[in-house]
């Protein structure tokens, strides 16, 4: 019997996979454009690539923590403030990326300083979300006990 916002664990594999590659490919690009490192290791073009298809991968994520994590998180009350942190994160997250491809190259260098600063707080956020989860006294109760519809 699961707890009540356990993620299965065929689910953890496929977030934390999309979220290492991103956070990995994130980093990467940031060392070898920003900070001139790194330049004969691997191409900035075949990062984004990765970094783009990852984000992508995150969205997904996004859709599974929306569906079930998120709302019974927040009805047993735990973790409340890293999960909500966690999901501005990624709100500004998916914003910024949309903005650094679509949006106009006079704003791209805020943009992206505002990208990078918000992928590693999210990064931060849920190092803490997972620390503070193992911390917290476990409740067990069926997923089927609380209704997720109210």
């Amino acid at each position: 019997m699961r707890r009540l916002g356990q993620i299965p664990n065929w689910q953890k594999v496929f977030i934390y996979g999309s979220l290492f590659s991103c956070a990995l490919s994130g980093i990467l690009y940031l060392f070898h454009s920003e900070l001139n490192e790194l330049a004969s290791i691997l191409s900035s073009r075949m990062v984004l690539t990765i970094h783009g298809i990852s984000g992508g991968l995150m969205l997904i994520v996004f859709g599974i923590l929306l569906t079930a994590h998120f709302r019974a998180g927040w009805l047993s009350q735990n973790n409340r403030l890293t999960g909500v942190l966690q999901l501005i994160s990624l709100v500004i997250l998916i914003v910024t990326a949309y903005l650094l491809y679509y949006g106009s190259g006079s704003i791209r260098d805020v943009v992206l300083t505002v990208h990078y600063v918000f992928g590693f707080l999210f990064i931060f956020f849920l190092g803490c979300h997972l620390a503070f989860r193992k911390n917290s006294p476990k409740i067990h109760q069926n997923i089927a006990s609380i209704s997720l519809r109210t």
